[in-house]
């Protein structure tokens, strides 16, 4: 967020002017600077040599709506595509830099006043286009600096972005592996209980075994006698 708004500091150097040049604006138009209803600018007589009437036309920019400041806009272009004064010229100039006027167009408006200062050398009013200069030339620049960290923002958010994307991936992969790890617990121990039953199996036949074994020599034992008798026989 810019510190000191193109709006608020030009609005100080009016208010300075006016205020300045009281007298002088009494003269050209019976209105108290302090009184809070401005007429509309197009009531003002243009002075080609006045730039206090111009602020004060300035002063009066602010209380009109949207659709007033574009039918002001309007007029300006008109009377500048004729034979303009230096006071039609700087009045454009001065509603294409209005602060947060829709139609702001301070590119515009800079290059115009190039062409003014270069081309006018109505007393009073260059004076003032030389300072509107440095108040447009200043906002231009905060505009860029102000462009070029919302682009570095919107880059933060990006790799943010592909951050949070990539954590979630790895968390992904984690809750995956995880289950894959329970599966192969699972199978191990099928595995041990498979494992555990064959080897009960492989007990019991032993013990049959061993068994038909010891059954065998029994048998023989009582074959042998059997024999004996035969052959005493």
């Amino acid at each position: 967020m810019r510190e000191i708004s193109y709006g608020k500091a030009l609005g100080v150097l009016v208010l300075a002017l006016l205020l300045a040049s009281c007298t002088a604006l009494k003269s050209a138009y019976p209105i108290p600077v302090d009184e809070l209803s401005t007429p509309p600018p197009n009531h003002l007589e243009p002075d080609p040599n006045n730039s206090v009437l111009l602020l004060h036309y300035y002063r009066g920019l602010r209380s009109l709506s949207e659709g007033e400041l574009r039918q002001e806009l309007d007029r300006a272009w008109q009377a500048t595509a004729k034979e303009p004064t230096a006071f039609d010229r700087l009045r454009l100039i001065l509603l294409l830099s209005l602060p947060e006027a829709p139609f702001q167009d301070l590119e515009q408006a800079r290059g115009m006043l190039h062409d003014f200062l270069e081309t006018e050398n109505a007393e009073g009013l260059y004076d003032l286009a030389l300072l509107l200069q440095g108040f447009v030339v200043e906002e231009a620049q905060q505009e860029r600096r102000y462009r070029l960290l919302q682009e570095k923002l919107q880059q933060k958010e990006e790799q943010v972005r592909r951050l949070r994307s990539g954590l979630k991936y790895l968390d992904g992969r984690r809750k995956q592996e995880q289950e894959w790890a329970k599966s192969l617990e699972k199978q191990l121990e099928d595995e041990r209980g498979r494992a555990e039953t064959l080897e009960r199996k492989l007990e019991a036949l032993k013990t049959i075994e061993k068994r038909l074994e010891h059954r065998n020599q029994s048998k023989e034992n009582l074959e042998l006698p059997e024999q004996g008798k035969e052959l005493d026989e």
